[in-house]
């Protein structure tokens, strides 16, 4: 008899076996429940595959708890400190860097000028691996000559070298390699006044575009004979000058020299050299490096220049 359809009264007169059976048939609201459905639990799976907590779990995955914890990827806004990556700009290395080479072109300085030019790898590597944007131009210590006269000197139409220059070191080579033509009268502080100050319309055409006002400044003089420049220009005069450039510009300007040392020169073989007080007296004041002309390696010295350079 089917199971559910409710019975007669008299039902209970049915043989013990049908009431044993009855017994047996589990009811729920009058309805027969399928033990087979209630053991996959549909239902109850519904509810674990209603396991919306778990994939719903907004908590977990929706966890905005856990996206707030997301939220310290707002302390990703440290990511400003990437703003403090600008210190690195100025914390180490002058992003531009201009370089003013003063160049002795007397009789005397053939030898001097030779190690300049061999010096190249030890000057520009560091400025290289430092990742500065350098460049480099020169002028001689001779402003009787008018073509020379503060102007910078050209070759196979370079006026300055700089990183992108095609076959740098020959360039370089051939601008500091002066010959020894020049005045006997060395005037180097008005020849770096006059590079800066650029007073005259031929200087300005000769050395248009090569100072940058957003790069620091760094003139290295090489000579061998004290300055000549006053009463024209005095050691007081360019201390000043290059004061009033690096307050302009917000970095570094000085000059800097290889010279004869205090208190009376050098000599060393066949090469000696005067004493050169005004050029020590500005590198002093302006924070520049010096050394000694009569060195025999100028590796040393010129590495030691670069390392100034690239200091703010």
């Amino acid at each position: 008899m089917p199971a559910g359809r409710g019975y007669p009264g008299r039902m209970r007169h049915v043989l013990p076996l049908m009431a044993l059976l009855s017994a047996c048939s589990a009811t729920r609201g009058g309805q027969p429940v399928r033990l087979v459905e209630d053991d996959t639990g549909a239902d109850d799976t519904s509810d674990t595959s209603g396991g919306k907590d778990t994939s719903g779990g907004k908590d977990t995955a929706g966890g905005s708890d856990t996206s707030d914890t997301g939220d310290t990827s707002d302390t990703g806004d440290t990511s400003d400190t990437s703003d403090s990556g600008d210190t690195s700009d100025t914390g180490g290395v002058p992003e531009r860097a201009d370089i003013l080479l003063v160049v002795d072109d007397s009789a005397s300085m053939q030898l001097d000028q030779s190690k300049l030019a061999a010096a190249f790898a030890a000057f520009v590597g560091p400025l290289e691996a430092a990742g500065s944007d350098w460049r480099i131009g020169v002028v001689t210590t001779d402003t009787d000559l008018v073509i020379r006269r503060g102007r910078l000197v050209k070759v196979a139409g370079y006026a300055w070298i700089d990183s992108s220059t095609p076959n740098r070191q020959a360039v370089y080579e051939q601008l500091v390699l002066r010959g020894t033509s020049g005045s006997g009268t060395e005037r180097g502080l008005l020849a770096a006044y006059l590079a800066i100050t650029q007073p005259d319309a031929e200087i300005q055409t000769a050395n248009a575009g090569f100072l940058r006002q957003d790069a620091s400044l760094d003139i290295l003089v090489v000579s061998d004979e004290d300055d000549g420049s006053a009463p024209q220009v005095t050691a007081a005069d360019v201390g000043a000058l290059l004061e009033g450039e690096a307050a302009t510009r917000g970095l570094h300007v000085r000059l800097s020299a290889i010279v004869g040392p205090a208190p009376t020169g050098c000599t060393s073989g066949s090469k000696s050299a005067s004493h050169g007080p005004a050029y020590l007296t500005v590198a002093t004041r302006t924070g520049g490096f010096t050394g000694s002309i009569c060195d025999d390696d100028w590796d040393p010295l010129l590495a030691a220049f670069a390392a100034r350079v690239l200091t703010p």
